[in-house]
């Protein structure tokens, strides 16, 4: 039986999706690395057609993301040139269990002011001595119930609310950040961690990368077009051109691209809104009377999205017609 992969792309938003990546994934917070892997998988959880990166806990750097620990036991060790016993930590125990196993470094770390302190408990665990692990820091991540989510009509989540979640888990939050992360109930994520965007700096292999992770099952086509498009806001026509550029992009609607000198810039004024898109840059937007935020622009456009610098783009609640046929100006999620 033939199958429409439109729809089948449409049927599969019910599903929790992920696919695995071969770059290394790399997340700072506050100038520091706190995750180095390269055992990432691509995340979807239901109703999203945004991928967020789960990663191993154990790729987790609990040295430079402060959190309080306890109930560490100790698992090995060595002796160094000094004869001391140089000891290494698994924790197993935390206020945000699961992230992941932390490993102590070495017995010098005893000395720190700022950094994990191990104190002997005095107590045996498993055939080892305990120990217990303290953060001398700000910072603490706890383990909560996710959000609710509220009932939507539309068959996408909305991307602003990244607190929401279609799966069961358990949500992990950040000591003044919120939810950073959410560890799903699911056995074939084998304990990863889905971790927010924000508040993080992200980098694929050595690539900056904003918005979100970059989709492998995503693209970006631009093409020059002799199509006459037309816009109208309020009833009044505020463009019109015979020489646009077409932007296909995977899963959304397509979007038409046109000229400044083609658009009555005199009804428009620039507005303080921006939003970002992994693929495009940072968006500029420009409001018409009635209509805030109806248009946007790509002054400093990434790669892909070059042919349309600082040409102008409508959505919602404009009307774009095409050779005279209404097409959609919506976003996933209306």
């Amino acid at each position: 039986m033939a199958i429409d992969l439109e729809q089948q792309w449409f049927r599969g938003l019910t599903e929790l999706r992920f696919a695995a990546t071969p770059k290394r994934i790399r997340a700072l917070l506050d100038g520091q690395t706190v995750l180095d892997t390269r055992d990432a998988l691509l995340v979807y959880e239901p109703r999203r057609v945004v991928p967020w990166y789960a990663v191993p806990p154990g790729d987790l750097n609990m040295n430079v993301w402060p959190i309080h620990l306890t109930g560490v036991v100790l698992v090995g060790g060595s002796r160094g040139s000094s004869g001391r016993r140089a000891l290494q930590a698994r924790r197993v125990a935390t206020s945000a269990r699961g992230l992941h196993a932390v490993r102590i470094g070495a017995e010098p770390c005893l000395e720190s002011t700022r950094g994990p302190r191990i104190v002997h408990s005095g107590t045996r665990t498993n055939q080892h001595s305990g120990y217990s692990v303290e953060w001398i820091g700000q910072m603490n991540v706890t383990e909560h119930d996710p959000s609710p989510v509220p009932e939507l009509r539309a068959p996408v989540l909305p991307p602003h609310h990244n607190e929401w979640h279609t799966v069961p888990g358990r949500s992990l939050h950040l000591e003044g950040h919120g939810e950073v992360a959410f560890r799903p109930d699911e056995p074939e994520l084998r304990g990863r961690v889905v971790l927010h965007w924000d508040p993080f700096e992200w980098l694929e292999e050595d690539e900056p990368v904003m918005g979100h992770p970059h989709d492998p099952f995503k693209r970006i086509d631009v093409l020059r077009s002799n199509r006459h498009v037309r816009v109208e806001v309020g009833g009044v026509t505020v463009a019109e051109s015979a020489r646009p550029r077409m932007l296909i992009e995977t899963s959304l609607p397509v979007r038409w691209y046109l000229p400044r000198e083609d658009v009555r810039m005199d009804l428009l004024t620039p507005s303080e809104h921006r939003t970002v898109c992994a693929y495009k840059g940072v968006a500029s937007y420009l409001s018409a009377d009635g209509a805030p935020d109806v248009a946007w622009v790509y002054p400093d456009p990434l790669h892909d999205a070059r042919p349309v610098k600082n040409m102008v783009c409508f959505w919602r609640p404009a009307a774009v017609y095409v050779d005279g046929a209404a097409v959609s100006t919506s976003m996933p999620g209306d």
